[in-house]
């Protein structure tokens, strides 16, 4: 996911789909009576496009997840004496996601996209879910800002959640999760892929907080400095030059221009590959550090010490975060992924 625009009008959207959303399932149950036909409300939800085919059955025991045994990282080349965190002996599970970004949060429409695409988005995110499922307690943490997942009394959303939470654990799983992927009905299938697999587990009851890996005031940072990026004239004019298209989303302005220079790094001018560099250091290391930051502070505090993390977030940083955990003095946890997503 990219930087929201607005910390304030992502909140306001969240709320707004979460109205929405119940509003969808209000009309499908008749009544905020949970305990009509869920028979019917499959129905409803039926979707002949997803198919044995697609669904290859990919989906491994649990048994395997607990074979996941927390190892130490190698510190890197970094000077640890430069190293600005200390997580202290933190046990730390990166789960790396796919999470479809140009695909939207409506499955029928991502399956008229790219249905290879959309299935595996939908396999990583119940991989997510399985993995906060499998860790009870564990400090989530999930890309960018995103205030208000959680239950406090001081929560203006909280009512729109204890909605939520009652769709989702009496409407869409009213026998809980189940254990592989091909088990999934397509109401589920839709829930998890339309909320993903972290916001599921916490409509779901299997975490009462999802921490964000950034502050608001460093999500508006970061997204003004990659805004200004991706809308340059030199990017523009490159995008140009290269015959392709100039969006109005700045972020697949920089991917594009990041792929062409994959492409075709001889012929790419010293200014785009300055550029490309300013994008990787604000998306990858600029963010870790700042999660990192987020971690240390919330694993310092008395209410939660002991406890294990769970950091979700772009397959992409996965390697490199892991890394940097074992920098910081952490203990990176094992692969609780059921599914090869590489």
């Amino acid at each position: 996911m990219t930087e929201p625009i607005c910390a304030n009008a992502r909140r306001e959207h969240e709320v707004d789909y979460a109205k929405h959303q119940h509003t969808e399932f209000q009309k499908l149950t008749g009544s905020l009576n949970f305990n009509a036909d869920i028979d019917r409300i499959r129905r409803e939800f039926s979707n002949d496009r997803i198919t044995p085919e697609l669904l290859e059955k990919k989906a491994k025991p649990d048994e395997q997840r607990a074979k996941s045994t927390p190892t130490v990282v190698e510190p890197s080349s970094i000077n640890r004496e430069n190293t600005v965190h200390n997580l202290n002996n933190a046990l730390i599970y990166v789960v790396g996601n796919n999470h479809g970004y140009g695909l939207g949060r409506d499955l029928d429409k991502a399956m008229k996209i790219n249905p290879l695409a959309a299935v595996k988005v939908l396999e990583s995110q119940f991989d997510v879910l399985k993995s906060i499922q499998s860790k009870p307690g564990s400090l989530i943490f999930i890309e960018g800002y995103n205030p208000g997942f959680n239950i406090d009394k001081s929560n203006p959303d909280l009512a729109t959640i204890q909605i939520m939470r009652d769709v989702a654990r009496n409407a869409v799983f009213p026998r809980g999760i189940p254990d592989s992927f091909e088990d999934l009905n397509e109401l589920q299938m839709k829930f998890i892929f339309e909320y993903g697999g972290s916001r599921s587990a916490f409509y779901l009851g299997l975490t009462d907080r999802l921490y964000s890996a950034t502050s608001e005031k460093e999500s508006q940072r970061i997204h003004t400095e990659l805004s200004k990026l991706g809308s340059s004239d030199v990017v523009k004019d490159f995008l140009r030059e290269n015959h392709c298209q100039v969006h109005q989303d700045p972020m697949i302005n920089l991917d594009t221009v990041k792929g062409i220079c994959q492409r075709l790094p001889i012929n790419a001018p010293e200014e785009i590959k300055d550029i490309v560099k300013k994008f990787q250091d604000l998306m990858m290391t600029q963010r870790e550090e700042i999660l990192l930051g987020e971690i240390e502070k919330e694993t310092q505090k008395e209410e939660n010490k002991g406890k294990s993390v769970i950091i979700v977030i772009g397959e992409s940083h996965e390697n490199n975060l892991k890394q940097r955990i074992g920098d910081c003095g952490g203990i990176v946890g094992g692969d609780l992924t059921i599914h090869n997503l590489k």
